[in-house]
């Protein structure tokens, strides 16, 4: 006697091998009399798997050398000065808050590279120079913001001891 799980098994596996096969062979449409094109990747035969690793590590060691080389030159080649100015202006003026709004755009900053240099994948390039540089960008702002809040606030306490002769600190 057949049991009704064994006859499922077996419909399963005869729907799936429909599946695979009509996935494989697909039926030409433009075709009148209902030829079958079989797609190219199982006509090309057996390949070489050592030449597909290999060609995939090449190009991972590329990829990761790309990726190197643009960390090395946006440390290098990208100046953070500019956002050294901004949060020393930006601390200087409004404390705190300037120094915070100048992290806000330097964090927001998206370096792009102008030239590539040979023999590398621009996207890791680009990747590695862009997270470099948006990190000097960072610590520019908040060294020119720290500083600017810190000459914010001695302004504050010496301007706070001039005009009450009761606030008094003995700051040099």
């Amino acid at each position: 006697m057949v049991r009704i799980s064994e006859i499922f098994s077996i419909l399963c596996i005869l729907g799936l091998t429909a599946f695979v096969c009509t996935d494989a062979f697909a039926l030409n449409p433009d075709s009148i009399s209902g030829e079958i094109s079989i797609p190219a990747y199982l006509l090309a035969g057996t390949v070489d798997k050592l030449a597909v690793a290999d060609l995939e590590q090449t190009d991972s060691l590329l990829s990761l050398r790309s990726y190197e080389q643009g960390l090395k030159d946006g440390s290098g080649l990208h100046d953070p000065f500019g956002f050294f100015l901004v949060g020393l202006s930006g601390g200087g003026v409004f404390g705190v808050l300037g120094a915070w709004g100048a992290y806000s755009l330097a964090a927001k900053d998206h370096p792009t590279v102008n030239s590539f240099p040979d023999n590398c994948i621009e996207s890791e390039y680009q990747r590695g120079y862009t997270i470099k540089s948006k990190s000097n960008n960072k610590t520019g702002a908040i060294i020119g913001g720290t500083l600017g809040t810190a000459i914010h606030t001695i302004l504050l306490i010496k301007f706070f001891e001039s005009r009450t002769p009761y606030f008094h600190l003995n700051i040099p």
